[in-house]
C-alpha cells in the first residue's frame, strides 16, 4: 500500500478533482484524475489503477453505467469506491450492486474518504488478481505426465454421475514424449493415481 498505489479519480468537477489530488498525493498516493468516462478509458489503458474513486453524475456515461462496464469487461476487479452527492438508500443500493466497494456521500470529510480507500485498498490486496485461468494455465506438465485443471473440475461430468463415480475419474493422462514441453524423466506416479 502506500506509495506504491495509484488512484483514479473520476469528478467533472475540478476543483474537487485538484483537491482530491494534492491530498492523496499528501499521504503518499500516485495520483491521475480525469473528467469524464472517455478519460477514465484512456487512463486504465495506459497506467496500472489500484483503486477508482467514481463519481455517479458525469457527463456522458454516468457513474453507474461506468462501474457495471468495468465490472463486465475488465479481466480483474480494480476496487471502486463511489463518491457523489446522491446519498439516497436507494442510489447507495443500486451503487454497490453494481459492482461497487464502497459508497461515501458528499460532502464528506477527507480523512474519512482516506480511511476508506485504505480499507478497500486491504480488502483488495488479500485476493489474488486475475483468477480466471489462462489457455497456458491448463495443461500443467510432469516429465511425461499432464494434468488438465479444466477437465478435473466435476462440474463438466454429467448431474447423473454420483460423488463416487466423480472421484474415479484419473484427473493425470500420459502424454507422448514429443508434446511434452518439460525435460523428461522417470515418473513413480501411476497411470490410475487418485487426487
Amino acid at each position: 500500500m502506500g506509495n506504491s498505489d495509484h488512484i483514479l479519480v473520476v469528478d467533472d468537477d475540478l476543483g474537487l478533482r485538484e483537491l482530491l489530488d494534492r491530498y492523496f498525493a499528501g499521504h503518499g498516493y500516485r495520483v491521475t484524475t480525469v473528467a469524464n468516462g472517455r478519460q477514465m478509458r484512456e487512463a486504465l489503458a495506459n497506467h496500472r489503477i489500484d483503486l477508482i474513486v467514481l463519481d455517479l453524475m458525469l457527463p456522458g456515461d454516468d457513474g453507474l453505467t461506468l462501474c457495471r462496464n468495468l465490472r463486465a469487461n475488465q479481466p480483474y476487479d480494480i476496487p471502486i469506491l463511489m463518491l457523489t452527492a446522491r446519498g439516497d438508500e436507494a442510489d447507495r443500493i443500486v451503487g454497490l450492486e453494481m459492482g461497487a466497494d464502497d459508497y461515501l456521500t458528499k460532502p464528506f470529510a477527507p480523512r474519512e474518504l482516506l480511511a476508506r480507500i485504505r480499507s478497500v485498498l486491504r480488502r483488495a490486496e488479500m485476493l489474488p488478481r486475475n483468477l480466471a485461468a489462462s489457455e497456458k494455465a491448463r495443461l500443467l506438465r510432469f516429465g511425461e505426465w499432464k494434468l488438465d485443471t479444466v477437465e478435473r473440475f466435476p462440474g463438466r461430468l454429467r448431474r447423473d454421475r454420483s460423488l463416487v463415480e466423480r472421484r474415479r475419474i484419473p484427473i493425470v493422462a500420459r502424454v507422448s514424449r514429443s508434446s511434452s514441453t518439460c525435460p523428461q524423466s522417470r515418473s513413480t506416479a501411476r497411470p490410475d493415481a487418485r487426487p
